[in-house]
């Protein structure tokens, strides 16, 4: 059977059997919930949640130490905090940490955050270097947000990219496997989770 058609029929069985599960009165943990490649507009949805990376704890967001600088953008409202030793660069509109965190704006075209991520990802898909391995729904600097993982290149490099969408920009977060300057697998999510709106 192949792989799609099974996590089509998995997949709605999975959103079926988590809304009948009756909720501990714990406190609240942020969660993450894999999406397959046609469910991301219709997750997208659904209440957003922490956007936390295989590298950190759902329970705990990542924490910022406090000797880091703040970078920030008049032009788009933004502001982001990152290590010194990384330095922050600006390439053909694209903001950089380090030499592969990337923080990309770029025109939503009046699209929604779903459909957006929907294009991204069947463009890839039409790749046979690309594979994604999961999607999921959650939030940056306050804004919805989808998150894709996903292996690239002939070695099947790992890479990751978050979406959100305001004011008519995609704001793209993304690390990919490469040559790394300073070390950015290691901060990237606590970059990630210090961006911010400024506006």
């Amino acid at each position: 059977m192949p792989m799609r058609f099974v996590a089509i029929l998995i997949i709605p069985v999975m959103m079926i059997v988590s809304a009948c599960q009756v909720p501990e009165a714990a406190a609240p943990v942020a969660t993450q919930a894999p999406l397959s490649t046609a469910t991301v507009g219709a997750a997208i949805a659904t209440t957003p949640t922490v956007v936390p990376s295989p590298a950190s704890s759902p329970a705990a967001p990542a924490t910022v130490p406090p000797s880091w600088k703040e970078f920030s953008n008049d032009k788009y409202g933004f502001a982001f905090r990152y290590p010194e030793a990384c330095g922050v660069s600006e390439m053909d509109g694209s903001y950089y940490v380090g030499g592969r965190i990337e923080l990309a704006v770029l025109d939503a075209e009046r699209l929604s955050l779903g459909d957006y991520v929907d294009r991204f990802m069947a463009e890839r898909a039409k790749s046979e270097d690309w594979e994604i391995e999961n999607a999921r729904s959650g939030s940056l600097g306050g804004q919805p947000a989808t998150t894709i993982e996903y292996r690239f290149g002939g070695q099947k490099r790992f890479g990751t990219a978050t979406f959100a969408i305001k004011d008519g920009k995609v704001f793209v977060w993304a690390l990919t496997a490469g040559g790394f300057t300073c070390n950015e697998p290691d901060i990237y999510d606590q970059v990630v989770s210090s961006f911010r709106f400024t506006r």
